[in-house]
């Protein structure tokens, strides 16, 4: 009976069948493992937890770099072949992860021609910070250009937000894992702390992907049961539901702030079961840690918040902020 194929093999097998070279895939391939001793116990199997969680680590890295290897053919102007997804590559539906998309004007070419057959630089794609672009990536993301004065240069560090704040910044960069969830930590019988500097980090990540031309979603964990009934009522639910599903990367920030009903939470919950299925840049802030929100929020969350395949998860013990010399 042959081995079982991994979802990484798989993967990997239609990459080479659709003619994309996936940087790294030259590499030769690490040591096997030592053989254990004469007389040992043999190893026991891997849990079904851990083998979910090897095959998503499988899985977003191959799409990472297929990813990567997509925009250096792009960028260096060699054909860009197929997707791992299949068929022709279509710069305006191709699903990039937390690096944004190809131009929708130019479809990623990065130059027009003008109507006297001169070719020009794409006016969408080749000053992405230009004031009117960043203000109408604001505008996509539900934010103003006030909100997103707030920057990871400006907040002020103080003993226990260094390790939100790298994770934070690291995420706002494509690095780790596709997630993070930024968290009070108790600091005694009250509870976690407000004011701690988690929607600052929160906007200052959106601030800096805006700026870097990748165009993120913001959205007010406690709002978005009201959002659902305003888009209802003006029918634009589709699309703002989209919008939230879309591979971009998503913000929400103070899940659980206010007191959700049970249809709120539904809707929290099917956008974020879309977004860990598609392993989708996703960062989360609340007061509560990802076992408070199992026990009062929703299990589901809370769960997807403690897969550490998933999620980096990353507290904030630090009192509340009261000015500059706190």
């Amino acid at each position: 009976m042959s081995e079982p194929t991994t979802v990484g093999a798989a993967l990997a097998s239609e990459a080479a069948r659709l003619g994309i070279k996936i940087r790294g895939g030259d590499q030769p391939a690490p040591p096997p493992p030592e053989p254990p001793p004469e007389g040992a116990p043999p190893a026991p199997p891997p849990t079904p937890e851990e083998v979910r969680a090897a095959r998503k680590r499988e899985h977003a890295a191959l799409v990472n770099r297929s990813i990567a290897e997509y925009w250096r053919r792009l960028n260096e102007g060699e054909p860009t072949g197929t997707s791992t997804y299949g068929g022709d590559v279509d710069a305006e539906d191709f699903d990039m992860d937390r690096t944004g998309r190809p131009c929708r004007v130019c479809r990623g070419k990065r130059w027009l021609r003008a109507s006297g057959g001169t070719p020009e630089r794409c006016f969408a794609c080749s000053s992405p910070d230009q004031p009117d672009e960043i203000e109408r990536r604001c505008r996509v993301a539900g934010l103003s250009l006030a909100q997103i004065g707030k920057t990871f240069d400006n907040f002020v560090p103080r003993r226990g937000t260094e390790a939100a704040r790298a994770a934070v910044e690291d995420w706002s960069r494509g690095q780790g894992l596709p997630w993070v969830h930024i968290f009070g930590v108790a600091r005694g019988p009250g509870g976690p702390a407000q004011g701690v500097g988690k929607t600052h980090l929160a906007l200052a990540a959106a601030g800096a992907m805006i700026r870097a031309g990748v165009q993120c979603r913001f959205a007010y964990g406690a709002a978005i049961r009201d959002a659902w009934h305003q888009h209802r009522e003006a029918g634009t639910l589709a699309d703002w539901r989209a919008g939230l599903e879309a591979p971009e990367p998503l913000i929400v920030d103070d899940l659980g702030a206010a007191q959700s009903s049970e249809f709120g939470i539904e809707q929290i919950e099917g956008i974020l079961n879309k977004r860990e299925r598609d392993m989708l840049p996703t960062l989360i802030t609340s007061v509560a840690d990802p076992e408070a929100i199992k026990r009062h929020l929703s299990v589901s969350i809370g769960r997807r918040l403690q897969d550490s395949a998933l999620c980096s998860a990353v507290g904030i013990s630090a009192g509340q902020f009261r000015g500059e010399g706190d």
